[in-house]
């Protein structure tokens, strides 16, 4: 419908209803520019009304509970903190890595035809049940990280919760839905688990390096630390889950692009070894927080990819100004308490941008001149203007650790269940989506470990 109504307006401009609530979509480079620019357009506001059903006061003109929010992912951003953590990810990872070494695939036993040396692994519940123990490291709860079975139920809890948002609910909000009553009791299960632990703490005087710590000594810390995760785990989990698992499809899917990033994590290996007697995994344990954060522009660059494609779903702010808000020199208006709506398709998927758009090609992102060449607010895969993605930088050392690792000892490729390589078949993602997310199905990869030399040759 969005690109529908696109297509026939003269600017890219239009407005449609949902129940009571006025939507104006925004499209061309005018409505770009406003969506991402203008400081009367409510990020909060607009999210939670439209993707929740909940309904905030109009009078609060700010965004409600978005300073608080960065105040906290600041905290848990900083350098000195990250450095801190930054053992413990790449103890977790190691481990994981050496899981899926010694891991049997059951699948494989009953096909002779495949060598013992490969095994199957669903990265929908392997690769993206590791990335939540990663998040909880840093932005959750220490013993949830540490154990596996709270791990998993907590997961299992976060994605009923998760995927339980009604539209039937955000047309009509006073209407009890199925899935609404299933959103709450899920909330309520995560709820419960928070609390035990907060109490465990407390009862046992104990204190953890975690975001839960940053709150038991404040007035009503453990409902601060309620607000901040929800908003932290649905953002981390969400979007930053539904990254790890398409850019492993792709490169799984892209021996050219893989063999890319391995050579990468090869040569910084090689760049830190001191001795020919170093493990591969070792030195990778040396690496100094910003080794981690600057020194893989490969990976990144088929990171920016990977988020360029599955940026599926649209973007919304809400009009919070108090008047309406021109759309550039159109003669076009948001109405005052409208909604501002934003496909990110427009330009992600616009082949003047981005040729061949549905191609997986990272190159497009290892030209230094080229985002300049693009336009404002061409790439939005870590939100753009006013509203970068606060977390981005705790996302992306989650996944650097999470690939270096997987880069360092294993190749893998798009597979079925029972290990027969589906390489170079099409990907299907659905563009519908009203958000980005990981394939609902089972994903599997085939993997097996790299037979490379620990002299780096």
């Amino acid at each position: 419908m969005i690109l529908e109504g696109t297509a026939h307006s003269t600017h890219g401009n239009f407005s449609f209803r949902i129940g009571t609530k006025h939507i104006v979509n925004l499209g061309g480079l005018d409505g770009r520019r406003l969506f991402f620019e203008a400081k009367g357009l409510s990020v909060s506001q607009g999210f939670v009304e439209l993707m929740t059903g909940l309904v905030s006061s109009h009078q609060a003109r700010e965004d409600y509970g978005s300073a608080f929010f960065l105040r906290c992912i600041s905290s848990l951003s900083r350098a000195e903190r990250l450095s801190q953590k930054l053992p413990l990810l790449m103890s977790d990872t190691r481990k994981f890595c050496r899981h899926l070494a010694t891991n049997p695939s059951s699948e494989l036993h009953n096909n002779p035809s495949f060598s013992e040396e490969w095994k199957v692994a669903d990265v929908n519940q392997s690769i993206y049940l590791h990335l939540y123990r990663l998040i909880h490291r840093t932005v959750g709860i220490t013993e949830i990280a540490e154990d596996d079975k709270i791990l998993c139920s907590s997961l299992r809890i976060f994605e009923n919760f998760d995927h339980s948002t009604s539209v039937a609910h955000i047309v009509f909000p006073w209407l009890i839905t199925p899935t609404y009553v299933a959103r709450f009791i899920a909330g309520a299960r995560l709820y419960a688990i928070f609390k035990k632990i907060y109490h465990s703490r407390d009862k046992d005087s104990r204190e953890e390096e975690d975001a839960l710590q940053l709150f038991c000594h404040e007035e009503n810390g453990f409902n601060k630390f309620i607000k901040f995760t929800f908003s932290a785990l649905s953002s981390s989990v969400t979007m930053t889950g539904a990254a790890v698992i398409w850019l492993t499809v792709f490169l799984a899917n892209s021996p050219e692009w893989q063999r890319k990033c391995q050579n990468e994590v090869d040569s910084i290996i090689s760049m830190h070894r001191t001795n020919l007697t170093q493990q591969r995994e070792d030195i990778l344990t040396t690496l100094p927080l910003h080794t981690w954060e600057s020194s893989f522009p490969t990976l990144q660059a088929c990171l920016h990819e990977a988020l360029r494609i599955m940026s599926t779903g649209t973007f919304f702010r809400k009009n919070v100004s108090g008047g309406n808000v021109p759309i550039g020199s159109t003669g076009e208006i948001i109405p005052d308490g409208a909604y501002a709506a934003y496909l990110p398709d427009n330009v992600h998927m616009d082949p003047s941008l981005y040729p061949a758009p549905f191609k997986f090609d990272p190159a497009r992102f290892l030209d230094p001149i080229k985002p300049s060449e693009l336009g404002p607010h061409s790439f939005l895969g870590w939100g753009s203007g006013r509203h970068p993605c606060p977390g981005m930088r705790l996302a992306k050392l989650e996944m650097n650790v999470l690939f270096v690792y997987i880069f360092a000892n294993f190749e893998f490729e798009i597979s079925n269940k029972q290990g027969e390589s589906r390489v170079g078949l099409p990907v299907n993602m659905d563009r519908n989506a009203l958000r980005p997310e990981k394939p609902r199905a089972p994903t599997y990869i085939r993997y097996k470990l790299r037979a490379v030399r620990e002299d780096g040759e």
